[in-house]
């Protein structure tokens, strides 16, 4: 029964919780989305996998994306995407959601342009291949051997221009961009080498990383056993205007004029820029029969080489074809000036790095783990197969630490193929793929809370691929999980791009055979609200706006 004194309870504590209340009204009246993008691989220039879009967790699944590798029409060759980008609520993902039989060197890969929220396609382009732009351009050809440098699984940036930036490596490199608002592609200036004197290069086998600062767009031109040093673009408006997007703007290094140390060198480490515009990128070289990890750190904005160190490392990581270590090197670049990166000879050993100078912030021994990093708020985020801890970016202290025994990282690779190993921050959560090997049984996705490092939830995400395909239970499923390719958080949602691999495939066998991939969006579970969430909306409204009215 209802009176004056419930009534006045009610008002009370309607006003009390009124901020949450009027958020809760205001996004289902409005539909309301936080808006935060994903447009580069790990979320950002460093690679922190940080998104400003929290999500708490517990997951379920929203909606599931299927895409399509160009396997069809002729036999090893496989083109499928390393990256999925969302910005301003379009997402885009280098394959095509139709299955399509492609003309090895003629046609180009698709792109296809889908709803964020919903997964509906919106638009899709095939960008140029043999028939457009000759061998250097984005058709499917070459060897699946040399997946490592990415021509299978082309790179992708989204810019603040609105364009979205490809590179294909391989001998057949090309570095381009797309307008979604015009649907057209513009290839930038091909460049074999760094324009500086004592350096020349035959143009491949490159690899195909790609990241941006600004009006400059970041990778490696020349074969990765050469010692071209990474290079920054000018994609300025400027540049547009004049026809010269993708001039040479400035060399980042490393520079390694030791002739020795440059036998066995791989140049081939994914650009970290912090938001000032520090650059750090790292290879393996050899020393007197010892390889050792040479870094170096410039700054985009003036050129300036600030520093470079050289730490001894080993052979005992993943390798794929002429790549240098597995993962891209794992390595962050933080929003509160610090490099962290690891080296695992004699030990494996994290360093926290000023990332102007250069000099030691900490150290710590990690034991037998393979880390995979995240960094936010001053804090570092250690995922190891055993161990895992938040630290304080500044001094190391550790802020908690668990030993989980999480399997197989053992340098999460497919067959050749180098793959990205994906983790996504927010607030509240942490998200990370347990599995790594290509013939292990599972791979779990894995959500740990930020505050105090507890698992609020395990996702069997090989079981949620085989359940779908199982004909007979006795006999199995028709497709099984490969790898995880990627892992992205945006409005809210969280996506996992996964790797598949079939029975029809013809050349299921071969190395890097995926023959579809299944993006997953997973949703913030629902929690019920009050049944009279609308009449409590409407009153908490009107009675605000009556008190604001009043005073």
């Amino acid at each position: 029964m209802i009176n004056a004194n419930n009534v006045n309870y009610v008002s009370y504590m309607v006003l009390r919780r009124a901020p949450r209340i009027l958020f809760v009204c205001l996004a289902l009246f409005a539909g309301i989305a936080s808006g935060s993008d994903w447009t580069g691989v790990g979320g950002d220039a460093g690679m922190t996998k940080y998104s400003a879009d929290n999500v708490a967790g517990p997951l379920e699944l929203g909606y599931a994306k299927r895409f399509y590798s160009p396997f069809t029409g002729f036999a090893g060759f496989y083109h499928y995407s390393s990256q999925v980008l969302i910005k301003d609520g379009a997402a885009a993902v280098f394959n095509n959601d139709v299955a399509k039989s492609y003309r090895n060197w003629n046609d180009g890969m698709t792109m296809t342009l889908f709803d964020w929220s919903s997964g509906v396609t919106t638009s899709k382009t095939d960008a140029p291949g043999g028939d457009q732009w000759g061998n250097f351009s984005f058709h499917i050809g070459e060897s699946v051997q040399e997946v490592d440098s990415h021509h299978n699984t082309a790179s992708m940036v989204w810019g603040d221009d609105g364009r979205i930036y490809a590179r294909r490596g391989g001998d057949h490199y090309v570095t381009a961009a797309y307008d979604p608002a015009a649907g057209t592609w513009t290839k930038l200036t091909r460049l074999l080498h760094s324009p500086s004197p004592g350096f020349s290069s035959w143009g491949g086998d490159t690899t195909a990383f790609l990241n941006r600062w600004q009006d400059q767009l970041v990778y490696r031109p020349g074969d990765t056993r050469n010692y071209t040093p990474y290079i920054g673009t000018d994609i300025s408006s400027t540049a547009w205007e004049n026809g010269t997007q993708g001039d040479w703007k400035t060399d980042i290094g490393p520079f390694v004029a030791d002739a020795e140390a440059r036998t066995g060198m791989r140049y081939s480490d994914y650009p970290k820029i912090n938001p000032d515009g520090i650059a750090v990128v790292a290879g393996r070289i050899t020393v007197a029969g010892v390889n050792k990890t040479a870094i170096q750190a410039t700054s985009l904005a003036t050129g300036e080489k600030l520093w470079s160190a050289q730490y001894n490392d080993s052979d005992s990581r993943t390798w794929g074809f002429y790549t240098s270590l597995a993962d891209y090197w794992r390595y962050i670049a933080t929003d509160n000036g610090t490099f962290v990166t690891y080296t695992d000879a004699p030990t494996r050993t994290l360093r926290a790095l000023n990332i102007t100078t250069g000099v030691s912030k900490w150290t710590k021994d990690i034991g037998s783990d393979h880390p995979a990093l995240a960094s936010h708020g001053n804090f570092v985020y250690i995922i190891g197969d055993t161990q895992q801890m938040k630290v304080n970016e500044q001094t190391g202290e550790v802020v908690w630490s668990h030993n989980n025994p999480f399997q197989g990282d053992y340098g999460y690779k497919n067959g050749l193929d180098v793959i990205y190993r994906p983790m996504a921050l927010t607030d509240d959560t942490i998200w990370f793929i347990d599995g790594s090997e290509i013939s292990g049984t599972h791979h779990n996705l894995v959500g740990m809370r930020t505050s105090d490092g507890q698992i609020i939830q395990i996702i069997d995400l090989a079981a949620m691929v085989t359940e779908r395909t199982t004909i007979i239970p006795i006999f199995g499923a028709v497709e099984h999980i490969a790898a995880v390719n990627d892992l992205v958080v945006a409005d809210g949602k969280l996506g996992v791009l996964l790797g598949i691999r079939s029975w029809y495939d013809p050349n299921g066998g071969s190395d890097n055979a995926l023959v579809y991939q299944d993006l997953f969006v997973f949703d913030v579970a629902q929690v019920p609200e009050p049944a009279s969430l609308a009449l409590l909306c409407g009153g908490t409204i009107g009675l605000m706006l009556r008190r604001r009215k009043q005073s």
